[in-house]
């Protein structure tokens, strides 16, 4: 359709396409025109992310089935990548991780649209068998899969293709659609292809206001259609302008969603939060709610409406873990130690494989997390709960030994829009009420006493 369009205002019949030309961030958002052995017309293609193995005078183009590599991946479910990926199916569809199928036939074993596809407007299959057709990948030879550039040089990008990512720079005026002599590319490179589903590079990273007159490229949501700040649609012929508002209807996870912020938030400080459908069609986001965690603002809160109603009892209140035994779950359990100074009535609202008879796994900030279940930090969720890598939790088992450690979680969640409970405060509160014990080998607190009793 754009290229429909920019042929009756140009007279020029081209293919228009994206993707990445090496790691230079100068070039985010600039178009090159490409002259290729074996494609029967020129192509446009657009910067929107970088690619740190794409040598000066190849480029790397965004097709069905490109490929993607081990490290970035959001297409596919793979112990490494994409919880929540955009396709369904598994690794094996995909004809192996760089460049996938390599012959037209493989193109029929892949996914043929996304998990949350509402408009199944291209077929992943059809776009697979087309770029075998039309010459942009070579069949029956993996070395030389790739067809070879014979010409290449920085264009003015047209209009039909920057409103399509959301891209455009500011330094583009005395630019033509046509190569200029004496401004061309090294010759001679390769047209080599990707599809990661990630979103690009250029839709986190800021660029610079000297040569970008739009700050990111703009992403899809996981209908593959659906921009991030836009309401749905099937086709998007321009970059939609208006806000979201929390009437729009958007796929796909149970969560808020929030402009740009990685992952899915704008500035905290925004208090505008769009309130997001659950997708039925797949796995949706959900997490531990904070004021789960004991001492916790709520939990404070509970404790005193408890106190007031059961002659002064005075508890702390808890959620966590008893073993693995499913008729468990819900009970709640009277708790006293040895250290901490008043009883606790804990929930069983989860499964703890490692929990011995007598002892109960309590829910705290920073109590630690496991190689197997996190989506606390960013290695071990690709949408986790709060922004920092693990070595800020101090280890998995157990979180910080020492109250100090507590100065470097992160105080809130990613998305907190209710800066209600302080990670940090919280964490060095379970040091002063001894629900840990700082600087000994054993550090949690010592069950002196511990009874079923009815749920308040």
């Amino acid at each position: 359709e754009r290229e429909a369009n920019f042929l009756i205002e140009t007279g020029e019949k081209v293919y228009f396409g994206v993707g990445s030309y090496g790691n230079d961030l100068s070039r985010a958002g600039l178009c090159y025109r490409l002259t290729v052995n074996g494609i029967d017309r020129d192509l446009i293609v657009q910067v929107i992310t970088e690619g740190n193995k794409v040598a000066d005078g190849n480029f790397n183009v965004m097709m069905a089935d490109g490929g993607f590599s081990d490290e970035y991946n959001a297409c596919v479910n793979t112990k490494k990548n994409a919880i929540l990926p955009q396709f369904p199916g598994n690794l094996s569809q995909w004809g192996g991780n760089r460049g996938g199928w390599v012959n037209q036939s493989g193109c029929d074993l892949i996914p043929e649209y996304p998990i949350c596809a509402a408009n199944r407007v291209d077929n992943m299959r059809t776009l697979c068998r087309e770029s075998f057709q039309r010459g942009f990948r070579i069949p029956n030879n993996v070395a030389a899969s790739n067809p070879t550039i014979s010409k290449m040089c920085a264009v003015k990008c047209p209009s039909q293709l920057w409103t399509a990512t959301g891209l455009h720079r500011k330094d583009e005026a005395n630019k033509q659609v046509q190569c200029v002599a004496g401004l061309s590319e090294p010759a001679g490179g390769k047209l080599s292809r990707s599809m990661d589903c990630s979103k690009p590079s250029y839709g986190s990273v800021s660029i610079a206001n000297t040569f970008a007159d739009t700050q990111r490229v703009v992403p899809c949501r996981r209908d593959g259609y659906t921009r991030i700040n836009s309401r749905p649609t099937s086709i998007p012929t321009l970059m939609p302008t208006a806000s979201p508002t929390k009437n729009d209807t958007l796929c796909c996870a149970d969560t808020v969603y929030r402009e740009y912020e990685w992952p899915y938030c704008q500035n905290p400080a925004d208090s505008t939060i769009l309130s997001v459908p659950s997708c039925a069609a797949s796995s949706c986001l959900s997490y531990q709610c904070i004021d789960w965690n004991v001492l916790s603002t709520a939990m404070q809160q509970r404790e005193k409406d408890y106190k007031s109603k059961n002659k002064g009892d005075n508890v702390y209140f808890g959620v966590g873990s008893y073993g693995r035994d499913p008729s468990r779950a819900g009970l709640c359990y009277r708790i006293r130690t040895k250290e901490i100074d008043r009883d606790l009535i804990v929930q069983v609202i989860t499964q703890g494989a490692d929990d011995r008879g007598g002892y109960f796994n309590l829910m705290m900030a920073d109590g630690g997390f496991s190689d197997d279940y996190t989506a606390c930090a960013r290695e071990g969720s690709i949408v986790p709960q709060f922004g920092a890598t693990s070595d800020r939790w101090g280890g998995l088992h157990g979180g910080w030994a020492n109250v100090s450690g507590c100065d470097l979680i992160p105080p809130y969640p990613v998305c907190a829009s209710r800066r209600i409970d302080n990670m940090q405060q919280l964490c060095r509160n379970t040091f002063i009420k001894n629900f840990r014990l700082p600087n000994v080998t054993d550090s949690n607190p010592h069950i002196s006493v511990m009874c079923q009793v009815k749920c308040p």
